[in-house]
């Protein structure tokens, strides 16, 4: 990719202007009967004024690290606006289509199966795998520190693809995850001292009702994870056995299927 300074139009730009150009058009289809959707409508043309007007600006100081990865700052806002539009489409989550497929290919739903190893040091040690996801944004600053700016821009670009692919399959086709719809059906609960209760803070108060399949928490991480990987050599082995720790953390904790 291109970095010299010149204003214009960049993949990451046009990627947030088409998946902001879509949700308005959804919102204004499925939810014109809905009390207030013409400012979630606004809020969505509004993030596509907020990509022209960055693909205006010249890539110096900065202003050339919010050129490369700006959606990263407002991806929280976009997926906070999908928890009025989760059900529009079909007022119905499709969890059971999910455990059916478990069942078909496991013969067993596995975190309900993960319940017979149960113990508060692996929910501890699971739910602080699954919190690492919180972290990852933070190794990507060393693109920042280095001056990796293609990297950066790279990473940026993929991570915001992925959020982006994910929330619209949140709308089409949403899934409540198994902490939902297996509540009853579980005997043990999560419960440790420390790590275990913040986790079910975290996704309780910011978790989205009908957004765990796919899980966007294992596909950023995949993404995070290969950029960095590539970039730092070194670190690869480390960086994809947290990988693996934190897919297995989403089962074990019963966030995603």
């Amino acid at each position: 990719m291109n970095n010299d300074g010149a204003p214009g139009f960049r993949p990451i730009d046009i990627v947030t202007i088409i998946y902001a150009l879509l949700q308005a058009v959804l919102v204004t289809i499925f939810m014109s009967n809905r009390p207030g959707w013409f400012y979630l409508t606004g809020f969505y043309l509004a993030a596509c004024g907020i990509a022209l007007v960055f693909a205006l600006f010249q890539k110096y100081g900065f202003t050339k690290i919010l050129r490369l990865c700006y959606p990263l700052f407002f991806l929280p806002l976009l997926y906070e606006a999908l928890r009025s539009q989760i059900l529009i489409i079909w007022g119905r989550s499709f969890d059971h289509q999910v455990t059916a497929l478990e069942m078909k290919i496991f013969g067993f739903e596995p975190s309900f199966i993960l319940q017979k190893y149960m113990t508060i040091g692996l929910n501890e040690l699971f739910s602080l795998f699954y919190m690492y996801y919180y972290i990852l944004p933070v190794l990507a600053l060393i693109l920042v520190i280095r001056r990796r700016w293609d990297s950066l821009e790279r990473t940026a670009l993929a991570v915001s693809v992925s959020f982006y692919i994910c929330y619209e399959i949140f709308i089409f086709y949403p899934v409540f995850g198994p902490r939902f719809y297996l509540e009853n059906v579980y005997y043990l609960p999560l419960i440790g001292p420390f790590f275990t209760p913040l986790a079910t803070r975290i996704v309780s108060q910011g978790g989205l009702q009908g957004g765990a399949m796919p899980s966007s928490h294992c596909a950023v991480a995949l993404v995070f994870t290969w950029f960095l990987a590539r970039e730092f050599k070194s670190a690869a082995k480390p960086l994809y056995f947290f990988l693996i720790m934190l897919s297995i953390s989403t089962v074990y904790g019963r966030y995603h299927y």
